[in-house]
């Protein structure tokens, strides 16, 4: 059964920013509620706001209690020869304006903590989580809190293969804006400080020569324990590095699914990614997606290149997609985009060693609509950052609004200024 290509009548785009900012983790905890764990790609920070009760009040003495006592036990450990500490503190508000002239307006706190810790030389263990309390614009409902883990993994290094086990990072290819071949972990270009979701699961690798890594992996899903093997992920990866090239092939397969008329045979992965580096950086990353169930055509593919260079203190990024209907990238295959194709642009201007000016531009090429985005950044001392956003939704098209317009992501215009604190 095939879903539909378009949006529904009123249907929020799942790019829009009040349901896209820092994101999360497969295990997840909301402190005083049960949330729905999440998978993959850029989602909500937190579910329905009715979920929970008095959330900021919870966020206080649930995750900030447990800040203090991380705290509490891991500086004079780090201190010391024992774990590696660190992590960030973001403090950031904002305002704006809806797609039907409202003011928006919002607070966000946000911490982020990681504790590193090294068995003997060859296993370290790695945890990370987030709070969070956010209101208004940052959050999906009136208030929210949240309590999640974000890394939670054992790696274990010998000379000629490793191992990752646990809620970890992994990745693929090399593309920089829309990396159609990292399928489990999805970027979302439209959110600037988006963090890189984990996924459950193990992945080996091999060594066999200097230059070449070989990775096979297995990525369950979650209440893997009531879904039997369904929508699991087994696959791997070939890696070869060379002085000014590297190249990664990889095929992975999703288990069959038992919800009716999806996946009935399960779908394959096919992709390839090339980055080269020379005068001019060049890269193409792409993915085919096959349901035996389906046709066998173009729609399944997904393929970005690009190209970045540096013109002295100008540095400038440029990656096109061309995004299938039934490709990993488009929105019914649970992508985010449903324009065919699409271009990120970046300009970083350093104006000095402490302070950059950005540009970022995500372009929907297919209906004319953009969404571009500003950033300055101002390193005030070590460690801590003073940041100054703002995005505004612009939409070209002649009939029906365009993805990335103001009417598909909600808004006409935000603003956001804040300050990160790096420990």
């Amino acid at each position: 059964m095939k879903k539909s290509n378009t949006y529904k009548e009123g249907e929020v785009s799942p790019l829009a920013p009040a349901t896209q900012t820092v994101a999360g983790s497969v295990c997840s905890w909301v402190c005083a509620s049960s949330a729905t764990p999440l998978y993959g790609g850029s989602a909500p920070v937190t579910p329905p706001i009715g979920q929970r009760r008095k959330p900021l009040q919870h966020f206080v003495r649930c995750g900030l209690g447990l800040i203090l006592v991380f705290l509490r036990v891991t500086l004079p450990l780090a201190a010391a020869d024992g774990p590696s500490f660190s992590g960030l503190f973001d403090v950031k508000a904002g305002g704006g304006m809806t797609n039907t002239d409202e003011a928006l307006s919002g607070f966000d706190v946000y911490a982020n903590l990681r504790l590193q810790e090294r068995v003997k030389n060859t296993i370290t263990f790695y945890t990370a989580f987030n709070v969070q309390a956010a209101s208004g614009m940052f959050s999906s409902g009136t208030e929210a809190a949240l309590f999640e883990a974000e890394r939670l993994y054992l790696r274990w290094a010998e000379d000629l293969w490793g191992l990752d086990a646990g809620l970890m990072p992994l990745h693929f290819g090399y593309g920089q804006v829309f990396a159609p071949s990292d399928f489990l972990i999805k970027k979302n270009p439209a959110v600037l400080d988006a963090r890189p979701r984990g996924i459950t699961g193990a992945a080996l690798y091999q060594y066999p020569l200097d230059n070449v890594k070989i990775t096979e992996f297995a990525v369950f899903p979650p209440g893997m324990l009531n879904n039997g093997w369904q929508d699991h992920h087994f696959g791997a990866t070939l890696e070869a590095h060379f002085t000014t090239a590297s190249f990664q092939a990889l095929y992975a397969f999703q288990t069959p699914s038992r919800r009716p008329d999806q996946y009935e045979k399960g779908v394959h992965f096919f992709g390839g990614s090339v980055k080269l580096e020379a005068e001019i950086g060049l890269l193409a990353d792409g993915l085919y997606r096959y349901d035996p169930t389906g046709n066998f055509d173009h729609e399944g593919l997904a393929l970005s290149a690009g190209a970045d260079y540096t013109f002295g203190k100008l540095y400038v990024l440029a990656e096109y997609l061309y995004n299938g209907r039934n490709s990993a990238t488009h929105r019914t295959m649970d992508g985010l985009f449903t324009a065919r194709n699409m271009l990120g642009t970046t300009f970083l201007y350093a104006v000095s060693d402490l302070t950059n000016i950005t540009l970022h531009g995500l372009w929907s090429v297919s209906d004319r609509s953009l969404l571009p985005s500003f950033v300055f950044s101002h390193d005030l001392m070590q460690g801590l950052t003073l940041t100054v956003s703002a995005q505004i939704p612009l939409d070209f098209a002649d009939d029906t609004p365009g993805e990335l317009g103001p009417e598909r992501l909600g808004q006409r215009f935000s603003l956001t200024a804040g300050l990160r604190l790096r420990i």
